[in-house]
């Protein structure tokens, strides 16, 4: 999981292992294209990708420009 809080996302992977589940945690900043692409780095392949964002336009990932980038995340 992702998020700009390292201590709520900390505890919320404590949550899912003291569970008997498997998480872990990477900071990132979806504001910040640079913070993303870091994170797409450090993945590897997604499982599971939930966008509670509020706007979304109907493209893939890749396909999305920086200013649908932008206007998504605002």
């Amino acid at each position: 999981m992702t998020g700009r809080n390292a201590e709520r996302g900390e505890q919320t992977v404590a949550a899912i292992v003291a569970e008997g589940g498997q998480a872990e945690f990477l900071a990132a900043d979806m504001n910040d294209p640079q913070s993303v692409r870091r994170l797409a780095g450090q993945v590897g392949e997604i499982d599971v990708l939930v966008n509670k964002a509020a706007v979304c336009p109907f493209a893939p990932t890749l396909e999305q420009d920086i200013d649908s980038f932008d206007m998504m995340f605002a």
